[in-house]
């Protein structure tokens, strides 16, 4: 009697088990993936469902439909048991790093969520995802211009917002200047726009070659373009969907104008008055010959006044070297006398000397180079200094050109030679000099440091 009431009550436990995992079982197959889906669109109020729908969605019985209803689907589509004593905790809050997020069509941003937990359950979802979509890990992609909020909700029912706006992207841009002619020192903005009125962000800049047309500063749609050389330059907008528009700048001759003093000039000069007539650029001669003693009398004078307003400075060394040897010694007493001194242009080396000329050219050439390396080795940039007829006839100046800074002397409209700086007249006035004053235009903004 005993064995059978046990048989009997295993029977019904048995029964009861198979009923439970059966109607557990049918209502797993009566929901979809879709289900889930229309729950959380429920949620993020992009569709509203009937008050029946909700009812029977409501498998937590709380009233309501959240992320729970949703989370309980899915377990029992998956065949999970929603009792699971693994289940992740959920959070008292949470938030999103943006509430406002602004984008372009085709970019993406990954959303970062925090909480007072780690490691629980969420799910995100757009209310417009033609809009904006998002992924399982939050990241929101701008489809097409419109608006869409993105919400993150935890398995309790608690949830963060951020609101997306997104922007048309650009089909086509323009540039307010397609081609222009320009001189050394000038200065050109450039402006981009967007045929489509597409809002122009994070645009970049480029240019062909920068020695030229340098790019100095970008904002927003904007380019500040800083004319450095003589030659040509092509500058680029390009969008971040491989939109693109050029303007072609043509730099021809220079604005910038430099003068150089030595102690003919006298102990008298006013730099105030130099820099207020416009001059930013003053070379002062260190000295000549191969002894410091030989050091040009108003050179620390020259060089503490010119510092003093904010001139940029360089300086050269006047040569009366027989020989490479002596060349070199020449070097050594430009470099002491120079000692402790910053320059913003080179340091020249001033070969004119009549002197000078009995010398061969590959000669005079190994001068000047002497000169110039041991300039280069002492820490400073080098150049020669010569006039139109000595760089044709007793320098090589192809070879010196490629290596150092040129400073040519030619007084007549234009210059002969392609140089970084021109000496133009010897006959120049300016504001703060009594007397004439060597006058130049610096063709190569480069050399400046």
């Amino acid at each position: 009697m005993k064995k059978k009431l046990i048989s009997t009550i295993t029977t019904a436990v048995m029964i009861s088990a198979v009923l439970i995992f059966s109607i557990i079982s049918a209502s797993a197959a009566s929901y979809s993936i879709n289900d889930v889906t229309d729950i959380q669109k429920h949620i993020a109020h992009s569709v509203i469902l009937s008050d029946e729908k909700v009812q029977e969605y409501d498998l937590d019985n709380d009233g309501q439909l959240t992320v729970l209803d949703a989370t309980i689907m899915q377990k029992q589509i998956a065949g999970i048991d929603v009792n699971d004593p693994t289940a992740k905790p959920a959070p008292q809050y949470i938030k999103l790093d943006k509430t406002f997020l602004n984008l372009e069509v085709g970019k993406s941003y990954t959303l970062t969520v925090t909480a007072d937990i780690e490691n629980f359950e969420k799910s995100f979802v757009s209310s417009a995802p033609n809009v904006a979509s998002v992924d399982d890990n939050g990241k929101v992609t701008a489809l097409s211009s419109g608006s869409a909020v993105i919400t993150v909700t935890a398995a309790n029912g608690i949830s963060a917002e951020c609101n997306v706006t997104v922007e048309k992207a650009p089909d086509s841009i323009s540039l307010d200047n397609t081609s222009t002619e320009l001189k050394v020192g000038q200065n050109l903005t450039l402006t981009a726009s967007a045929k489509n009125g597409a809002t122009l962000k994070e645009l970049k800049w480029t240019s062909s070659n920068s020695q030229v047309a340098k790019i100095a500063s970008t904002d927003s749609n904007t380019a500040q373009i800083q004319l450095m050389m003589q030659g040509s330059a092509t500058i680029t907008a390009e969008t971040y969907n491989g939109k693109t528009a050029n303007c072609k700048i043509t730099v021809s001759g220079s604005v910038v104008k430099c003068i150089d003093i030595s102690s003919w000039q006298g102990d008298s000069i006013n730099f105030e008055q130099i820099k207020e007539s416009g001059i930013d650029y003053v070379i002062i001669r260190a000295g000549f010959g191969n002894l410091t003693s030989q050091k040009d009398k108003y050179f620390e004078l020259n060089y503490k006044n010119a510092k003093a307003v904010g001139l940029k400075i360089g300086a050269y060394w006047y040569s009366y070297a027989d020989s490479e040897a002596d060349a070199k010694r020449e070097a050594e007493a430009c470099l002491t006398c120079i000692k402790g001194k910053t320059f913003d242009l080179p340091v020249y080396y001033d070969m004119e000397d009549e002197s000078q000329t009995k010398f061969e050219k590959a000669e005079l050439t190994k001068f000047a180079t002497a000169f110039c390396e041991a300039i280069k080795d002492g820490g400073y940039s080098a150049g020669i200094y010569a006039n139109l007829n000595w760089f044709r006839n007793y320098l090589d100046y192809d070879s010196l050109g490629k290596k150092y800074s040129i400073w040519l002397a030619q007084y007549y409209t234009t210059n002969g030679k392609d140089c970084d700086i021109w000496q133009y007249t010897d006959g120049g006035q300016v504001d703060g000099i009594y007397g004439n004053v060597d006058m130049s235009y610096i063709f190569n903004l480069n050399i400046i440091k």
